[in-house]
């Protein structure tokens, strides 16, 4: 087999899974008090887990990183003072070298998962810093600012002295505490690695190091993000009223408890500590919700679901409004966050209520949800709105993906003025006679001639969209969309179905000749509502190219 055969093949087990897997990479990042090393696995939505706690480094999370990194892209990571980062050399932030790690990493968002002293500081840091986190799952946390019974803190104490005394002192008065590690008593493959694990991160100088830290217990009731409280089920009795603190703190929370575990549940029984977590995070991806946002022009309808790099359709198009991308929301949704909208007088938005740009309402649409970056797709008229705000606002867009757009000032070949012509005779003898035409026509949706539940929701929808808007309202762009393309300089992926009209065939070669980052994707024995007609094959062309970019 030729070495471009092996390349097919393997691309084509890409498609079939669905699934992209980054390679194994590991590195050091600097901070102004030192060197922070990390490891990273697998391939989706971020995922970090933070070493140091329970006097160990990342390597407590052994028995779970294999397992994440089949459905995440899974960062752990060492904090000053632990493992093979740098010992504390200076007043630091945990939570200051946490968001350093993301932004070194490019990751605007992502699912934190801290045990003890890394359990903190996933804390600290969705106080601070709550855009940058999808979920939090919490541990049996430090909490700086909770009152500690006496009984802990002669517990806290005895610890801190036999530390004094030695690596081996520390790690005899944590096996002789019944809460700690009590699996360890029983399990000599557990006390074995626990031992090296502890001895290895000895640095009596530097475990405890000089933090700069906030009152945790006095701002965690600010925490909107979806988190997951966990504590073992033999912990101290102190942790666990501390963990009931945090859940009636903590609104959006819940609350797992670990059986035959104590405070290193992670160690102890990974399995069932990687089962809550993981249906807690499966669980999220699941979830929808939808509502309004006030933009200038009106309210706009949206709806959202799941977690991972924001993925944004415009609910604008082939006549329709959002519920065109059906089949992409629910597909896309399991690997990313995902949002679609109804632009102003289509679907569940407001007709136009005053003068305004659409541009304008998609900047409303992401910065109400808060998002900073996001991949914008659009189909037909809302691909040209995708453009429109690609050249306004770069700056938010991860990349383009746009199917057969609808562009200005572009020089229509006979063939597409001919369909525009006969859809707008059409149109004005009515609705039925408009979506007889369409759906008669060779090139917009022909394989709803054969596929009748296609046709029939086709229909539904398109019916549903006949309200006037006031065209006077809307702020034309007096440049060319067309001649103004060759300024998109992000990455594009231009679609077209094999059916489409050959006018907008020539259309998307033109404009891949002028955006330089752009690669053109046909999609077989569909039209011109690619997503609606091929839906697997569209989807799956969509998903590869944005793992592409982001893994």
């Amino acid at each position: 087999m030729k070495k471009s055969d092996y390349l097919k093949l393997f691309l084509l087990i890409l498609l079939l899974t669905g699934s992209v897997y980054a390679k194994d990479h590991t590195g050091l990042i600097s901070t102004n008090e030192g060197k922070i090393y990390y490891e990273t696995r697998g391939y989706g939505p971020a995922l970090i887990l933070i070493g140091g706690g329970g006097f160990v480094d990342l390597r407590q999370w052994d028995e779970v990183f294999d397992s994440f990194s089949k459905s995440y892209y899974v960062i752990r990571y060492d904090p000053i003072g632990t493992g093979r980062s740098d010992s504390a050399k200076a007043v630091y932030s945990n939570s200051g070298h946490l968001l350093i790690l993301l932004d070194s990493l490019k990751i605007h968002r992502a699912h934190l998962i801290g045990l003890s002293f890394g359990g903190e500081i996933a804390l600290e840091f969705a106080i601070k810093y709550p855009d940058r986190v999808f979920s939090l799952v919490t541990s049996a946390p430090v909490v700086s600012g909770f009152e500690r019974s006496e009984e802990l803190k002669t517990r806290v104490a005895l610890f801190a002295g036999a530390m004094e005394r030695g690596a081996s002192e520390l790690v005899d008065a944590l096996y002789q505490d019944p809460y700690f590690i009590p699996s360890a008593k029983f399990e000599q493959a557990l006390a074995k690695n626990f031992r090296k694990l502890v001895v290895d991160n000895y640095r009596r100088a530097t475990f405890f190091p000089v933090m700069s830290v906030q009152s945790v217990a006095a701002s965690v009731h600010t925490i909107d993000r979806p988190t997951l409280i966990v504590v073992g089920e033999h912990d101290h009795p102190d942790i666990h009223r501390k963990m009931m603190f945090l859940k009636n703190q903590i609104k959006n929370s819940e609350y797992a408890v670990i059986p035959n575990a104590g405070h290193m549940v992670n160690l102890e029984n990974p399995k069932e500590f990687y089962g809550y977590v993981s249906d807690f995070l499966t669980a999220l991806s699941k979830k929808s919700s939808s509502g309004y946002i006030r933009a200038v022009s009106g309210n706009l309808y949206y709806e959202e679901k799941g977690t991972g790099h924001p993925v944004v359709f415009i609910g604008r198009g082939a006549f329709m409004d959002s519920r065109q991308w059906d089949y992409a929301f629910e597909a896309l949704s399991k690997d990313y966050r995902v949002i679609r909208y109804d632009p102003v007088g289509f679907g569940r938005s407001d007709l136009p209520a005053n003068r305004y740009t659409n541009e304008s309402d998609l900047r409303a649409i992401l910065d109400s949800l808060k998002i900073s970056e996001a991949v914008i797709v659009g189909v037909s008229f809302g691909g040209g709105i995708a453009m429109e705000f690609a050249l306004r606002y770069p700056e938010k867009i991860t990349a383009l993906v746009l199917s057969a757009p609808a562009v200005s000032g572009f020089t229509a070949s006979t063939e597409l003025q001919k369909q525009n012509e006969k859809f707008m005779t059409a149109r004005s003898k009515g609705t039925e006679t408009l979506l007889s035409t369409i759906v008669e026509d060779e090139n917009f949706i022909p394989t709803a001639r054969k596929n009748k539940n296609l046709r029939e929701r086709f229909l539904t929808i398109v019916r549903a969209n006949q309200r006037k808007a006031d065209p006077a309202l809307l702020i034309l762009n007096e440049k060319s969309l067309f001649d103004e393309s060759k300024n998109i300089v992000l990455p594009v992926l231009l679609v077209i179905g094999e059916l489409d009209n050959a006018g907008l065939h020539k259309l998307t070669k033109e404009l891949q000749s002028k955006m330089t980052k752009s690669s053109v994707k046909v999609i077989k024995n569909a039209g011109h509502v690619p997503h609606n007609e091929a839906p697997e094959e569209f989807n799956r062309s969509v998903k590869t190219f944005i793992d592409e970019l982001i893994k």
